[in-house]
């Protein structure tokens, strides 16, 4: 029995045309059904206009649509494949990855550097591989460029005047097509862990700096004021996230004549009454102490010290960690020779 694929058209160069401007999404699924057919191979195509957009022009609102969409019809094919612009490609295959989560069929992403009626483009070549991974019965969300499959939380856009545009960061190709055909690694593709779910909220506040030598700290406490989560983007290191920078919050308790601060509060990002932050334990004398109706988690990380959790004593240093389940009284002092004991603190909503 022949495999059924949706795919959704988006837009991006793959649909363009050329126009007065330029190339810009022209096609519709309707215009490039001949070709999808040649690449189909043993399967039945069916073929969605979700879009006709640039995808510079797709916001985090068409994210959260798009999954909405691919979850509607998740049980009626075997496998979808979108048709995305380029630019832009990565933070779609991204944001599905965790809104579709624990999807139960393959979802592939791809898209071209040519029009697919460019005679020259990449564009077959894209859909045949996407179209194939999608007929895989491989679960999961995948971008397929340049005959290489890779996973969509891993994918970014490395070269824009290239065929091979996208590489997989720090993690292996899911599978790639050689003259041996399709070969897959399943090993590297995480395992669903649970039924399928629809995250298709957001946060509106995130906003990606590319640090540099002598950025300004003025920049980063107007992005921190709005309650902005940071990621910085590193050549070091593609995906280094920063969800806040702790050290400004610091700097700022300090000058303010305080002992402790929240670094991520529900402001910029934390959920389900989810917070963390920093505190200086200078006294030598215990607190009156905290309950909470969450557990609270600690990592110590500088200062010796004790800590006393309802009637239960024990000593506190550098690197140790410890909970405090809902309902437990907790209190850290500093031992009288050390320096003050400074503790990261997480509660988890329970």
């Amino acid at each position: 029995m022949k495999r059924k694929i949706l795919i959704i058209n988006t837009g991006g160069t793959l649909s363009s045309v050329m126009k007065e401007n330029g190339l810009a999404p022209g096609l519709n699924t309707h215009d490039m059904e001949k070709e999808l057919h040649i690449v189909s191979g043993d399967t039945s195509l069916e073929i969605e206009d979700f879009c006709a957009l640039d995808s510079a022009n797709i916001f985090p609102e068409d994210w959260s649509l798009l999954a909405r969409r691919i979850s509607e019809v998740r049980n009626s094919y075997d496998g979808i494949v979108v048709i995305h612009g380029t630019d832009t490609l990565a933070y779609t295959s991204s944001m599905l990855s965790f809104m579709l989560q624990n999807i139960n069929i393959p979802v592939v992403i791809t898209g071209s550097q040519l029009s697919i009626k460019d005679p020259i483009a990449d564009a077959m070549e894209n859909c045949r591989c996407a179209i194939h991974m999608a007929a895989s019965g491989i679960p999961g969300v995948f971008v397929a460029f340049n005959r290489k499959v890779m996973l969509g939380c891993r994918a970014s856009k490395v070269r824009s005047m290239s065929f091979d545009a996208f590489e997989s960061i720090n993690y292996p190709y899911v599978a790639k097509i050689s003259s041996l055909g399709m070969s897959i690694d399943e090993k590297v593709v995480p395992a669903r862990n649970g039924v399928f779910h629809l995250a298709d909220s957001y946060s509106t506040k995130v906003c990606m700096i590319k640090m540099f030598p002598g950025i300004h700290r003025s920049l980063l406490e107007s992005y921190r004021d709005q309650g902005l989560l940071f990621h910085q983007h590193s050549r070091r290191d593609a995906s280094m996230t920063l969800y806040a920078d702790s050290n400004i919050a610091i700097e700022q308790m300090k000058k303010d004549g305080g002992h402790s601060c929240d670094v991520l509060t529900a402001d910029n990002g934390c959920v389900a009454g989810c917070k963390a932050g920093f505190t200086f334990y200078e006294e030598t004398e215990y607190g009156k102490g905290g309950v909470h109706s969450d557990q609270e988690g600690f990592l110590v990380l500088e200062g010796h010290g004790k800590a006393l959790f309802d009637d239960l004593e024990f000593d506190v240093y550098p690197g140790l960690t410890m909970i405090a389940p809902a309902g437990t009284k907790h209190a850290i002092k500093r031992d009288p020779d050390s320096t003050p004991v400074k503790v990261f603190w997480f509660h988890s909503a329970v």
